[in-house]
């Protein structure tokens, strides 16, 4: 269609000069023409591009502008989830740029990372007005043909209706502002996938995937991207503001609007009351006996009807309206205050609306309401509308980390020992100088008490997950070749063979990555907007409270794994049915008191911590030695013999050397 060359014009500034090939379509010509007309009418502004001049040269349209940097897409790619200040101070520049271009009687219409490019100053620049929307001018679209970039797109854009305003821009930038927040689209996958979501679910919070993202922001940012026009912020002036205050440090509770009560002064008081809502579907239960809810954090705003209420009344009327899918089953509502705690539960069909009256036992204590709330949802004394979508999330005891797809399960605070103790260290055969070894270097059993709830990876991760990892991040990838011991005899030699892993092989893409070092697993972490398990969070995921010596719980006899495999091991023939490397979930029967798999053998797993001995007395919330070269790696691999199945297994290794059996799993802090 075109090109863009670096050019100086005769004044001799260096400017960027797109021109369009000869032969292109008519809507291609009209879609330049409408760019060079938009961005002339944007005017100058220290957060638009700027436009030098335009002309037609040797059948060529062109147009002459501001030379710029990288765009805010290359920035997302080269350091994945921007920090909160810059993303407020990007999102600010961005927002008053479109203030003034809103003022002009232009709509951009396609907001993306891409079409946001950077000055030599480091401003962020609107750029690529080729959809935009010019008031007074030609429409150069069809109806029912979309405008825009889906992931990027509002929900009325799908429709292309007439009625946009620069609400459909607020909704862009918002968008924007949650990639750079999260590191991640809104929306993304398959074209059909993603029009749904637009049209239908509240994306999830910008924390599931980097959770240090301040919760202040995370809510401007999706009532920017509210399905409807009106739930979001009216322009992108007041949108500006917002984040200026944020910047400044200000606080906001977006989350609270006004409620109207229309009559005489109403003397109420709510103690304590809150209405959550909870949505069960047809898309299965956590395993572990977890529940489904819809995500807190991504709720559609939710909208309040006044309705007058008597001056003397203490005993509130709430019609609830529900909006159900076909998939939605069952709605638990909760009601409780500090007089008493009485739930009420009611089972519903899909319905277009219900009506559900009750009292609460109210009194006159002083002139305001107080109402506490559920995550980020809004409360109403009145009318209460709630859209229960189908996109649904793990929320306890498990949860799906978007970025990669790993599985984590919700460890629950507590104590454990640690270590392994005396008369313990001699199961599967570990001989007289192993065991010595073993108390001499790691035993030093100790209690450790971990005060916090945490999530931790319920499978190693797979050869596919860092395959994509890889290829999103444009490193290289691990050696997939490898060399392993097989033995087809047990009192005989092994055999070395070499592996190589197929990227086009589902069933290699299963198997647990395992060509890695300590810091591949690290930055791997950082992507993911995830980190390693310290290592005693690994142990008590692993062991459980009681300090199971194997993930399962007491020896199993040689006899008995031949027909039911706990763990993945090649050195032991007939234990299991795997060659060399288990796909990642495999042995369930040796699952830990968690429901982790493969915590015995498969590939030896990196945590957070330093090498060090471990120390002999009460620990709480241990990381480690403070210092120190060498990283710890837990549990056994798949070469190893049988005594490494402990669930105490620990070595020290280099944080960037790699060998062919060394992975991880992933963990992140549950608040």
């Amino acid at each position: 269609m075109g090109a863009v060359f670096r050019a100086v014009d005769p004044s001799g500034r260096e400017v960027a000069l797109k021109a369009m090939s000869a032969g292109g379509s008519e809507l291609a010509l009209k879609r330049f023409l409408r760019e060079t007309e938009a961005q002339s009418a944007a005017g100058e502004h220290p957060n638009v591009l700027t436009i030098y001049g335009s002309g037609h040269d040797l059948g060529c349209p062109w147009i002459a502008v501001q030379l710029a940097g990288e765009s805010l897409q290359e920035r997302i790619d080269r350091y994945g989830a921007l920090d909160a200040e810059e993303v407020l101070r990007i999102g600010e520049g961005l927002a008053r740029g479109l203030a003034h271009v809103h003022e002009r009687g232009i709509l951009h219409r396609d907001l993306k990372p891409e079409n946001v490019l950077f000055s030599s100053e480091d401003e962020p620049l609107i750029a690529d007005f080729g959809v935009a929307r010019v008031k007074g001018s030609e429409r150069l679209t069809q109806t029912g043909q979309l405008v825009g970039t889906l992931s990027y797109m509002s929900p009325e854009q799908l429709d292309d209706r007439s009625s946009m305003d620069e609400r459909t821009d607020v909704y862009g930038l918002g968008a924007i502002l949650y990639h750079c927040l999260s590191g991640l689209p809104p929306f993304d996958g398959p074209m059909h996938e993603v029009m749904r979501d637009v049209a239908m679910r509240a994306p999830s919070a910008p924390s599931v995937h980097a959770p240090r993202v301040p919760v202040e922001i995370e809510r401007v940012v999706l009532k920017a991207m509210a399905k409807s026009p009106d739930d979001r912020w009216v322009t992108m002036s007041e949108l500006a503001e917002v984040l200026a205050r944020l910047r400044r440090g200000e606080s906001l509770d977006t989350s609270r609007r006004p409620l109207a009560i229309l009559a005489a002064l109403v003397t109420l008081a709510l103690v304590g009351g809150a209405l959550a809502l909870a949505a069960r579907g047809q898309s299965g239960e956590a395993g572990g006996g977890g529940t489904q809810a819809s995500a807190p954090a991504a709720r559609p705003p939710l909208r309040l009807e006044p309705a007058p209420l008597p001056a003397t009344t203490y005993a509130a009327t709430l019609p609830l309206v529900l909006h159900l899918n076909d998939d939605a089953r069952q709605v638990v509502i909760t009601r409780s205050a500090a007089s008493e705690e009485r739930p009420l539960r009611k089972v519903l069909r899909p319905r277009d609306e219900l009506d559900l009256r009750y009292e609460l036992p109210l009194a006159p204590l002083e002139n305001q309401i107080t109402i506490e709330v559920i995550g980020v949802a809004s409360a109403q004394l009145a009318r209460l509308e709630r859209r229960v979508t189908r996109q649904q999330r793990y929320t306890a005891p498990e949860v799906t980390c978007w970025r990669d797809g790993s599985r984590l399960v919700r460890i629950p605070a507590g104590t454990f020992p640690m270590g392994a103790y005396e008369g313990r260290t001699g199961t599967y055969g570990i001989d007289e100088e192993r065991r010595r070894q073993l108390r001499q270097r790691e035993a030093h059993p100790h209690e450790v008490t971990l005060t916090r709830d945490f999530y931790i990876g319920l499978q190693e991760i797979s050869w596919g997950q860092y395959l994509r990892f890889c290829a999103e991040t444009k490193r290289p990838r691990p050696e997939l070749s490898f060399l392993y011991d097989k033995y087809d005899d047990p009192q005989g030699s092994p055999r070395t063979l070499r592996f190589t892993i197929d990227p086009e092989d589902p069933e290699h893409l299963a198997l647990p990555v395992n060509t890695i070092s300590w810091e591949d697993a690290s930055e791997y972490c950082d992507w993911a907007g995830l980190r390693l398990p310290t290592e005693a969070e690994w142990s008590y995921a692993a062991r459980g409270a009681k300090g199971r010596v194997h993930p399962w719980g007491e020896p199993v006899p040689k006899a008995n794994l031949a027909r039911d495999p706990r763990a993945n091991l090649t050195t032991q023939v007939a234990l299991d049915t795997y060659d060399g490397l288990a796909p990642v979930g495999s042995c369930p029967r040796g699952r830990s008191p968690f429901g982790l798999f493969n915590c015995a053998g498969n590939v030896r797993e990196y945590v957070q911590d330093r090498y060090g001995p471990l120390p002999r007395t009460p620990q709480r919330d241990p990381e480690g030695p403070a210092e120190g070269r060498l990283r710890v790696q837990c549990g056994g691999d798949y070469q190893s013999g049988m005594q490494s199945l402990v669930t105490f297994e620990r070595r020290g290794v280099q944080p960037n050397g790699r060998n062919n059996s060394s992975g991880f799993r992933v963990a992140r802090r549950a608040d």
